[in-house]
């Protein structure tokens, strides 16, 4: 099997940063492919930092604007305030390097958190109680160095500049919905996508929290999304465990809620954002049975919390 196409200017690229000359230990491992991202084990022969296992997060062409900034700049935040994410070596915006935007962070042992189902609810609202404590402050102040601009740091603002450039219309009255009704923001650092897949268990223990979208908004904006992925999308793939999935998203609040308030009307506001996010996923290019079958799902806990109808394309 050969390596990847990108190899040759993946080295090239890092023996020009480090001054150096590296070639792969082992042959690149592919780990997953998302809809933004490819994502790819990777080892190089090296006597630096650079002989651990590494990890390197490829953006697709489609992936938002700065994201692969966002990311990085976040992950390296959070890894300073001891949080479990991997740290980003490079965080590569040239998209002349390998076509598109690229990461290169650290590779985290472990396996996903599914596998304690036991401990998957407290587990998933722990970690996202621990991420809600750090100040988001000097994450906002690293973006504002960085040149990014603020309405990019909740992401929304920038889905809708994409739907616009796609001059898609359907969803105009979900985001006139999402404008007129958003409450005053808590501020905090937000996973937006915090799972079972997304936690990594090594001995027992959380290894890391993977998969970041490098936001700031309402810290119930995690809250939302995750009851959503529970209560609305994951009965999708499970049917027969629709009810185990309720069960698990009541052990999530109660902990979570032990801390941190819970206001019911933000956070049906939060569970909106999330499924909006998901019907921008079919625009993006979302497909197959299971997929319509989530886009379905969310319109309709959109459309019980806000009482709109859209002209579906499904």
């Amino acid at each position: 099997m050969q390596n990847p196409p990108w190899s040759k200017l993946l080295l090239e690229y890092i023996n020009e940063q480090e001054d150096t000359k590296v070639t792969f230990k082992n042959q690149p491992q592919q780990l997953n492919q998302g809809v933004q991202t490819t994502i790819y084990k990777i080892q190089l022969d090296s006597h630096s930092y650079l002989s651990q296992p590494l990890v390197l997060r490829i953006y697709k062409e489609h992936a938002l604007d700065n994201i692969a900034q966002i990311e990085g700049i976040t992950q390296n935040y959070l890894n300073e305030n001891n949080y479990p994410v991997p740290k980003a070596h490079y965080i590569c915006t040239d998209s002349t390097i390998l076509g598109t935007p690229f990461l290169i962070m650290d590779y985290i042992k472990g396996d996903q958190l599914t596998g304690y189902s036991d401990k998957a609810a407290p587990t998933i609202a722990e970690y996202m109680i621990r991420l809600h404590k750090i100040d988001p402050e000097p994450l906002r102040n690293r973006f504002k160095s960085a040149s990014i601009e603020v309405k990019h740091t909740t992401g929304l603002e920038t889905l809708v500049e994409f739907l616009e450039s796609k001059q898609v219309t359907w969803l105009d009255p979900a985001i006139e919905w999402l404008q007129d009704n958003k409450p005053p923001s808590d501020s905090a650092v937000v996973h937006d996508d915090l799972h079972a897949m997304n936690i990594l268990m090594h001995d027992g223990k959380v290894s890391g929290v993977i998969d970041w979208s490098g936001l700031i908004d309402d810290r119930l904006r995690d809250v939302g999304s995750t009851v959503v992925l529970y209560n609305v999308m994951a009965p999708c793939n499970n049917p027969g465990m629709g009810r185990e999935y309720g069960e698990r998203v009541k052990i999530f609040l109660e902990h979570y809620s032990s801390v941190f308030s819970v206001d019911p009307w933000k956070l049906e506001y939060f569970e909106v954002v999330r499924c909006f996010r998901v019907m921008v996923g079919y625009v993006i290019g979302f497909e197959g049975p299971i997929r319509v079958g989530m886009h379905k799902a969310t319109y309709g806990r959109f459309n019980e919390i806000t009482g709109i109808s859209l002209t579906k394309p499904w």
